[in-house]
């Protein structure tokens, strides 16, 4: 939900996401990449709305009236991707 109100176009939202989890930017076939899988997990949350609701809002909460849960979906999915990779910081 930060990412998706902290900008409203790809590249910028892609840019802060690295930012906030890898402390880099994206080289442009990481932007590249992370765009086709953005655009594909858009394409089947706005199919499967129960599907995209699921993983926008579980264990989130309700989405914002202003935000659609295809969006989110999608967005959660790159998120999910990025906090999964060996390079992401993380303080235990």
């Amino acid at each position: 939900r930060r990412l998706l109100t902290s900008a409203d176009t790809f590249d910028a939202r892609c840019d802060f996401a690295y930012q906030l989890v890898l402390l880099r930017n994206p080289s442009n076939a990481e932007r590249e990449r992370s765009r086709q899988l953005v655009e594909q997990c858009l394409a089947q949350y706005q199919i499967d709305d129960a599907a995209a609701l699921a993983m926008a809002t579980d264990p989130a909460g309700p989405l914002p009236p202003n935000l659609a849960a295809s969006d989110a979906a999608a967005w959660t999915v790159f998120c999910n991707v990025l906090l999964n990779l060996d390079e992401t910081v993380m303080k235990r």
